[in-house]
């Protein structure tokens, strides 16, 4: 089977199954956002045993040297938290988010297109929520090497965390205004076909 088949079966997976699937990586991600942010092991957790320490990835921007702070004023417990509770719950999150954002985004681009057929923008339409969830992937990774090689870490981690937290708010936005364009054409296609 070719790659071009297995994507096809994905389009026409998405095409039968694509409401509950929708509804499923909503489900999850409310869920796994839930958690990310909440006071039981999210972030307010992680702000309760920093001192308001707080996470640093909700920022749009910050500096190299803002970086290496963040980690110091972890403090031990702190770093330990971020590395075992939070970052796995935000993996869980930045999976269901790209799941819910292509499935969103390959469901609306179907729309009026018959079995089999696929618009020829659709893997610009994969592309950009998939790149958006690998910045993400990304910047967790790189912080997870942060956190495992401190207080030793390389400037050039650092550096790639600086670069991959904006990237993933960008690529993330992209892919929502993405969404919300195929929306409106989808509309738009059902209205001119009435």
């Amino acid at each position: 089977m070719h790659a071009a088949d297995n994507i096809n079966t994905v389009y026409e997976l998405i095409r039968r199954r694509g409401t509950a699937l929708l509804v499923c990586f909503l489900l999850l991600t409310a869920g796994s956002f839930y958690l990310v942010t909440g006071d039981a092991v999210g972030a307010g957790q992680l702000t309760e045993i920093t001192g308001g320490a707080g996470i640093l990835d909700t920022r749009f921007g910050y500096s190299e040297q803002e970086a290496r702070m963040y980690f110091s004023q972890l403090g031990d417990a702190g770093r330990e938290h971020l590395l075992f509770a939070f970052i796995p719950l935000d993996m869980l999150f930045l999976i269901s988010y790209t799941a819910l954002l292509i499935t969103a985004v390959i469901k609306a681009a179907l729309i009026t297109s018959p079995p089999g057929r696929y618009p020829r923008r659709m893997r610009f339409l994969l592309a950009v929520p998939l790149a958006a969830g690998l910045a993400d992937l990304l910047e967790n990774l790189t912080q997870v090497r942060i956190l495992l090689t401190f207080p030793d870490v390389s400037r050039e981690l650092f550096t790639l965390l600086v670069v991959a937290t904006p990237a993933k708010f960008i690529l993330f936005s992209a892919a929502v205004l993405l969404l919300a364009a195929e929306l409106i054409s989808a509309v738009l296609r059902l209205t001119r076909r009435n």
